[in-house]
């Protein structure tokens, strides 16, 4: 089928999720934009109530949270007429397989664009950790910025996850450093198991850290000297954005069940290690 002009010169990408996958998306729509091909950002996901989901009660529905980086909502909304029209024109040419112009979360175009992305560009810039939080994060860790922070995924994950990295899986990968930092700050929506944490790393400081300050975490995460990522975009996110290029990092080796497509598309940059 042969697209009108304006839908071959035109990508739409939904923007949705929490603060991980909003990061990617715009990170996307900045390499497509770059390319000079046009970009309209599906929002219609925010027009829904934000919820908190959990292993009970179902999927979280996150609120729009790129205004910290002043980036603001404003930026993709108040289309025009002939925008909203290319928007609903490829959603639905895309869902009858009849176009790729529709870039859904996950699916291989998409994540094909995201890789080229990361591995062309340095994207910090569009997201600077604020003064307060730096403060913040000086006032937890006294100004050493030779902490470690772990990333353990849990909430809602548990009810949509085929791959779980469990507590014993990132202590099993830490035990086998030579060498630890002297504090290692364990950020989870879940609760982790804090015996298994004591006796598994008993010469490290291990500070359960949760906060409703996402912005406070993923700063946290971005600054440390070493970093153990969940399959999660919050923290995967944060290691794209690493403030110190010489952190150590690891990042799972299966987003998905192993076997997944999804997990040949994840970029590793140069350096970083993969574990589980």
């Amino acid at each position: 089928m042969s697209l009108p002009p304006l839908l071959k010169k035109t990508y739409v990408l939904p923007m949705e999720g929490g603060l991980g996958a909003q990061i990617l998306t715009k990170i996307t729509g900045e390499y497509i934009r770059d390319s000079g091909i046009e970009v309209i950002y599906d929002m219609e996901y925010f027009n829904q109530p934000p919820t908190v989901g959990t292993p009970q009660t179902g999927v979280s529905i996150w609120e729009y949270g790129l205004d910290y980086y002043n980036i603001a909502r404003d930026e993709f909304t108040g289309l025009t007429a002939r925008a909203q029209w290319a928007l609903k024109s490829l959603k639905w040419l895309t869902r009858k397989r009849l176009s790729d112009r529709y870039l859904f979360d996950g699916r291989p175009k998409r994540m094909s664009l995201l890789r080229e992305a990361l591995s062309r560009q340095d994207y910090g810039y569009l997201f600077p950790i604020h003064e307060r939080t730096q403060q913040q994060i000086h006032a937890l860790t006294g100004g050493d910025r030779s902490f470690g922070v772990a990333h353990l995924r849990r909430g809602d994950y548990l009810n949509v996850a085929s791959h779980i990295i469990g507590d014993a899986n990132v202590i099993a990968l830490l035990r086998q450093r030579a060498t630890l930092p002297a504090t290692i700050f364990v950020i989870s929506d879940g609760t982790p198991d804090a015996a298994q944490w004591r006796q598994g790393l008993p010469n490290t400081q291990i500070h359960f850290f949760k906060s409703d300050d996402i912005y406070l975490c993923h700063g946290l995460m971005r600054t440390a000297a070493l970093l153990v990522t969940a399959n999660s975009q919050f923290s995967y996110t944060a290691a794209i954005l690493q403030t110190d290029l010489s952190a150590e990092t690891f990042v799972p080796a299966n987003w998905l069940a192993p076997g997944n497509a999804v997990n040949s598309y994840m970029h590793l940059k140069p350096g970083w290690n993969s574990y589980y």
